[in-house]
């Protein structure tokens, strides 16, 4: 997302809350598809990190590309 979109989120999630009904429920903010979609995205960032870290970080290099040492190191 552009930079404007991504404030414009902030902005949205930073409001104050909104209480309806008798009982005083708590209504979320609406967003658009594209919006809770970047929430996520952002959301889930530290758990594809950690991720890329517990499985390698990332592309492997092929066996007849790495070193001798790389090769013992992998095993």
């Amino acid at each position: 997302m552009k930079k404007t979109l991504t404030q414009q989120v902030e902005d949205k999630l930073n409001q104050p809350t909104v209480r309806v009904g008798p009982k005083q429920k708590v209504v979320p903010p609406k967003l658009t598809d594209a919006e809770m979609n970047h929430l996520i995205f952002v959301m889930m960032k530290p758990m594809r990190d950690a991720n890329l870290k517990k499985f390698g970080g990332g592309v492997q290099k092929h066996w007849n590309k790495m070193s001798k040492v790389e090769r013992k190191n992998d095993k």
